[in-house]
């Protein structure tokens, strides 16, 4: 399932990369900005209402790359908002929880519903490695389910922080 993928934008030598975060509801999308970009960590429960936004420049092979964060909201309720905002994007990123395999499961519905609104990079990651004792989905099936679709799968923890800016870090890297 290679896509074409929108090319980066390039403003005054810097290059500006949009990714869209999206999946179920309560898997963490939040808490991985907020961890990447602020490095904090909350345990509250707090609902994405429509999306939000959050950039970052990073330093990759000597190029100023400009990070646009769009973290939508996974409810059902916001679906047909979240569509609107991978317009332009380079990459979706579809985060799952590996303690709720009915996040897991959705992942073809979140897949198919990227690849129908936009040419971009599609990427998975299980987040919450931290309750491992909780797992319900492992890395084999995991990786299993990406090959099958050709995406990258990166796991990663918002509450330890692992995972997260090796992730983004790759993920723009990919783009370049």
């Amino acid at each position: 399932m290679k896509k074409n993928v929108k090319e980066p934008i390039h403003k005054d030598e810097q290059i500006e990369l949009k990714f869209v975060l999206t999946g179920d509801g309560g898997v963490g999308k939040s808490s991985l900005v907020l961890r990447y970009f602020d490095d904090t960590f909350t345990e509250q429960f707090i609902s994405t209402i429509g999306v939000d936004y959050k950039a970052k420049i990073l330093d990759i092979d000597d190029k100023k790359v400009n990070i646009k964060v769009w973290d939508t909201a996974g409810q059902e309720r916001f679906r047909t908002l979240t569509s609107q905002y991978y317009r332009g994007a380079q990459v979706v990123i579809i985060v799952f929880d590996v303690t709720k395999k009915q996040s897991f499961d959705n992942l073809r519905l979140w897949i198919r519903d990227a690849v129908s609104n936009v040419e971009a990079k599609i990427v998975i990651i299980g987040n919450k490695l931290d309750k491992s004792e909780k797992r319900k989905v492992t890395t084999q099936e995991a990786m299993m389910f990406v090959s099958t679709y050709e995406v990258s799968y990166f796991e990663t923890s918002c509450l330890t922080g692992h995972g997260i800016e090796a992730a983004f870090k790759e993920i723009a890297t990919l783009c370049l």
